[in-house]
Order: structure tokens, then sequence, then C-alpha cells
């Protein structure tokens, strides 16, 4: 497996409020086990429990199916460890850290992206009367390696933090999260979802916890001697199979009909690997010696893996900065935990927390490996929904028809001089009008039929819509 190093929070992102606030950040790395193992594919047992089920199954890049082409997507292992202060260590060189203390998604089953025509998401988008819904239970691809053997006393643990956000009733908005976008992402077109944390214990070695700060339930699954991924060599050729775990259908006998979420709420999954071993910060997870004829493989018997550990599948775009995993429609989005945000090491000037002492981090350039089981209760539901963001920006009071099929109207709050620029989803111009009335309708007979995104230019502000052409 080739060496990745992703690049995936160095470009500068603003919090989404009406003055943009930079946010500065130091580039971070994610490194992954390189080795010339072999994986063998393995098979899923997706059985479905409840009666009324209408979702089922639903893996985290389902979102993407009408948005690119996911068949272009590679895979590979990161290592989530307790607190990313385990070290490898290769060659000569300095060593390490292992990857990341956490790892995982929100997901958000009212997204339009999985709509091919994209006007609604698995359950009704919002504002429309929509459906509250429940996770019965996950399936994730993992590489559990355990040199130090299987110790039944004092297993090794998974650890998922399940929550949920009110983002659609617009509740608990810089308290409960934030949504943020990239200063590069000049349309502005996808918002990510940063979930606030609480830290605790973080002046302690090794006695830092993160924790979503509202509505959340941990589940842990003891990981078992089965649970190792199946290693051997065959003709000089490494193999190992990955391994398949699921969080029984029943949470785990904590949450006897799983996790709930109310309608209008995105739910979120966090997941952490909790050692049943002693170890020290700095303690080497793994050693080794590359190849003098490829410098990406190992030696032969390399690397030798000495505390035990815990990887989750992943996938990524090899050589891309593009927004791979972007939805324009929703808060489809991997979040991350760094121990920058363990030991609360991202202060400002003043020596107070930073934004990223208080959140998870939303890489777009990598997404987890998960299924969510997914029950939809269509007897319940509502649709008292604030009124869409649309209505209250600071340029626009109406865009209509959307879907449209020849032209568009575009109501401004204010006279002056303004500029509406349209744009395809892969961020090509296709438009441009100037303007000084209020009113302005703009011609699309001519485009293809598609998502558009719609920006107005006026008294240094800007806005951007997302509109349907038909």
């Amino acid at each position: 497996m080739k060496r990745l190093t992703l690049l995936i929070l160095s470009i500068v992102f603003a919090l989404n409020v009406n003055a943009q606030i930079g946010i500065t950040t130091q580039p971070e790395k994610i490194e992954t086990l390189k080795s010339s193992e072999k994986e063998l594919p393995v098979t899923y047992d997706l059985p479905s429990k409840k009666a009324y089920e209408k979702l089922g199954w639903v893996h985290s890049t389902e979102y993407l199916n009408k948005l690119t082409d996911i068949n272009n997507f590679d895979n590979s292992y990161v290592n989530i460890v307790a607190d990313s202060c385990l070290m490898i260590y290769v060659d000569d060189k300095p060593g390490q850290s292992t990857g990341l203390i956490g790892f995982g998604m929100t997901f958000d089953p009212y997204s339009k992206s999985f709509d091919q025509y994209f006007q609604d998401g698995l359950l009704p988008s919002p504002p429309q009367y929509t459906h509250p819904y429940r996770l019965d239970s996950i399936i994730i691809r993992a590489a559990y390696h355990a040199p130090l053997g299987y110790n039944s006393a004092s297993p090794d643990t998974l650890r998922a933090h399940v929550f949920y956000l009110d983002i659609y009733k617009q509740l608990g908005y810089r308290t409960d999260y934030y949504t943020v976008y990239y200063l590069t992402d000049q349309n502005r077109d996808t918002m990510y979802l940063a979930p606030c944390v609480r830290v605790t214990g973080f002046d302690k070695s090794k006695g830092g916890k993160i924790v979503p700060f509202v509505n959340n339930k941990t589940f842990d699954y003891i990981l078992t001697e089965k649970d190792t991924s199946y290693t051997w060599d065959s003709a000089g050729t490494k193999w190992f199979r990955s391994t398949i775990i699921q969080f029984p259908l029943n949470m785990d006998g904590i949450t006897q009909d799983g996790f709930e979420v109310p309608y209008g709420a995105v739910l979120g999954v966090m997941f952490h690997f909790v050692p049943g071993f002693d170890y020290e910060l700095g303690d080497t997870l793994y050693h080794g010696l590359t190849d003098p004829l490829d410098e990406t493989k190992f030696a032969d018997g390399y690397p030798i893996r000495v505390k035990n550990s815990f990887s989750l599948n992943y996938f990524y775009k090899e050589n891309s900065t593009a927004k791979v995993f972007a939805d324009p429609f929703g808060y489809n989005n991997a979040i991350v935990a760094y121990r920058d945000l363990l030991y609360q090491l991202d202060k400002d000037d003043y020596g107070n927390p930073t934004f990223r002492d208080s959140c998870y981090s939303t890489p777009y350039g990598i997404l987890p490996y998960i299924f969510f089981n997914i029950s939809a209760d269509e007897e319940q539901g509502g649709n008292d929904f604030p009124n869409a963001i649309i209505e209250t920006n600071d340029l626009i009071s109406n865009i209509y028809p959307n879907p449209a099929n020849d032209k568009v109207s575009i109501n401004l709050k204010n006279n002056g001089n303004a500029t509406i620029q349209l744009f395809n989803i892969l961020g090509q111009e296709v438009k441009t009008v100037y303007t000084t009335e209020n009113k302005v309708e703009v011609n699309v007979s001519d485009l293809n039929s598609g998502i558009y995104f719609i920006r107005v230019d006026q008294n240094n502000k800007t806005f951007t819509a997302k509109i349907m052409k038909q």
C-alpha cells in the first residue's frame, strides 16, 4: 500500500457569518502505513430489522453518486490512536505521529444530493413536511492488528460517539455546531458542518477526552480476537483481510430501538480507539526499513508492529486538491479530531482557545467508509422550519422559479450596481449580468439541465444560491 500524505486543512476557511472571519490553519497530514501487503475483498451481511424500515443500508458515499464518479476513488487506512502521540519510525527518519484521535462523518438524509434531479433527499428536504429517523446499526471496514496478542482481561475497545445537530431548525448555531466554508471556494457552494465538542482532562497526560457537545450517546464495541485482521504470506507476497465490524442493531443494548434523530436534524458519528494496553506518550507503534529498490514499499519482514493498532478505511483521490467529497446541497462531510484538539494547542495571541480547539475539523479530501442502517418514522414529522436563508440575507429577497426552464427572476433588496454570475457545478462561469435595477431576469434557456450557482455581488457583499435548470 503506497504511503499517502494528504494536505487536508492547509487552506484558510471562514465561519458562516455575515462578516467573514478568516481562520488560518497549519498543514495537517494523515500518514498511512506504506506496505507491500495486498488486501483481499470481504463480503457483507447486511440484515434489516425494523418492520417500517424505509431507507435500509446507506453507504457514506451514496450522496456522491449523482455528483461525481465514485468509481475513481482510491482507498486506504488511517491509524486511530487514543492520543495520536504513539510514533512510527521508518528507516533513519525522525518519528512521525500515527494519524488521528478520531474519525467519522456527519450524515444528512435530507440532502438533495441523493436525488438525480436534486429536488429531494432520502427523506423530504426541509422546509417540506418531513420525518424523524433512527440509526439502527453501523458497519465499518477496518484493519485491527494485535501484535501484543488479544487480552480478554484488558481488551481494546472501539468507541463511537453518536449525536445529532438541529441545523435545519437553526438551533444551536455557535454553541452546538458551526457551518464553515473554505475561502478558496469562491462560490461558497459547499458548507461543511463542524460539530462543537467538549474537551476535558487535556492538561493531563493521556487523560483527555473529546465528546460532542450536545445530543450524544457513547457506544463501546469491545474488540474480540475474531476482529483481528488476518495476515499471512503466500509465495513471498503478504496478504491481509480487513475487519468488518457491525455495531448491533440495538446499539449494544444501551438503546433498545436504536439512536433516534428528530426531524430536521443531522446525524453525526465519531469513532475512537481505546487501547487496553499500557503505553507512554511517544511509544513506538511500528518501525520498518524500506526496500532499497522501491522506497514506497517496506523491505522484507517489515514493518514490525510493536503495539496493537486500529485503522479505519477511508476514501481519497490521489493527487487531487479539488473538493472531491463536497455536498453542495446538505451536510454530508467527514469530521476528524487531531491531537491539537485533545491538548488544546490552537490558541490565539491572547492564549484563548480558538475555533479549532472547540470543534471537530472538517477535511474536504477524505471520507470514511461507513454503512448506516437507517429507519424512517413516517408516522411522525413536521415542517416548522425557520425561513430559508435565501430570505434573510442582505442582498436577495427572492429567486424564482426554482427549478427553472427558460428564465430566472432575481429580486434584489437594494438598488445600485450589482454583478450576477452563474456557475455550473464544476465552478465554471456560464453567464454574467450587470444591473442597476432591483429586479433582474436571466435567460437560462440555452443552459443544459443540472445544478447552477447564482452569485450576486453588490455593495462589497456577496451571496450565493443554488438553482436547478430543468
